[in-house]
């Protein structure tokens, strides 16, 4: 009997770790996840409007939970065009938080943006807010899409520095 129970303990100790290592939403994953985010970010810094179509998925909405989401690739990538470009503003954004659930096909990733009119007569030159991107991937070897993308509203702050500060509530690498 005893060496039943310490079989099944033993089997049960390493289905579990087998598990463990298997388990969708790992440091792991939500490390890729959050590389992908701040890639898709560096696309409009660069002003690469052909980078950031790779990054979206078809059927996307963005602008995702307002009264006037804008849907479908062909659609983003036209109301996103000057902001890719970086005329007249300048919008940064770097992930904070991701969140992979078991399933490990659809992910969360939050965090701070920036934006900086570039225009001298701008009224609201520098604007900051909070940013939330769904990404999806059809399995695990599947490239991560964003699915839907939504922001706060911005607010007003007083100087680039302010502005470029908020990015930093944020890591600069993933810090799992």
């Amino acid at each position: 009997m005893k060496k039943t129970w310490l079989m099944m303990i033993t089997v049960t100790v390493a289905m579990s770790a087998s598990a463990a290592r298997e388990q969708p939403g790992s440091a792991t994953d939500e490390c890729a996840v959050w590389q992908r985010e701040a890639d898709f970010a560096r696309t409009v810094d660069t002003h690469d409007m052909a980078a950031f179509a790779s990054f979206i998925d078809p059927t996307a909405v963005f602008n995702a939970g307002s009264t006037a989401p804008i849907r479908g690739r062909k659609a983003i990538l036209e109301h996103w065009a000057g902001i890719v470009s970086g005329a007249p503003v300048k919008l940064l954004w770097r992930p904070h938080t991701v969140t992979i659930p078991v399933g490990g096909n659809v992910a969360f990733s939050a965090g701070p943006y920036t934006m900086i009119n570039t225009k001298a007569d701008a009224t609201n030159r520098y604007l900051v807010g909070e940013f939330t991107t769904i990404w999806v991937r059809k399995d695990r070897n599947a490239q991560w899409l964003v699915s839907l993308d939504s922001g706060t509203d911005p607010r007003s702050v007083a100087s680039e520095e302010e502005a470029l500060g908020h990015l930093d509530e944020a890591p600069k690498t993933c810090s799992r």
